[in-house]
């Protein structure tokens, strides 16, 4: 009886089971067994952008080390950014506007002046740096460090 019993309950549950299977999928789109947790692939993209947005921006919060502890920021207050690139700092020209682009290959950006360097850092095109300013100017309050700025390469 106990056996009988136990067999029941099993093709109950294996009735039950796959009667939910098949409903998860009612609008015909997709396999259903990915209906609960979506697309693999679409899924494997939106993790592998967000991975690309924390190692390009996220400082973690290290602005307190470098910015309030190591004044890091005041020293960019006033590097150019020919002086910033030789010191191994890194300009994604992604994140530029075509006109600046232009500009820069025509000579018309003064690359000694550490306003561009701000203006750089403010456009998010300094690679790993991320700037924290001054509302009231162009000034750096603070600065943070992400995880791009050791690990990446950029082409000249």
């Amino acid at each position: 009886m106990k056996i009988r019993w136990a067999a029941l309950v099993l093709l109950l549950t294996a009735c039950i089971v796959l009667a939910m299977a098949d409903s998860r999928d009612k609008d015909g789109k997709g396999d259903s067994r990915f209906a609960f947790l979506g697309n693999p692939e679409d899924n494997s993209r939106q993790m592998f952008d967000s991975g690309k947005q924390i190692f390009r921006f996220d400082t973690f919060g290290d602005q307190v080390f470098w910015g309030d502890q190591l004044q890091l920021h005041q020293a960019i207050n006033g590097i150019s950014p020919r002086t910033a690139l030789g010191l191994g700092l890194k300009v994604d020209s992604d994140a530029l506007p075509s006109s600046v682009l232009e500009a820069i290959k025509h000579g018309k950006v003064n690359l000694d002046d550490p306003a561009v360097t701000r203006a750089l850092i403010k456009e998010k095109a300094v690679v790993g740096v991320v700037g924290f300013f001054n509302k009231d100017s162009d000034k750096l309050t603070s600065v943070g460090l992400t995880c791009a700025v050791c690990h990446s390469t950029v082409d000249d």
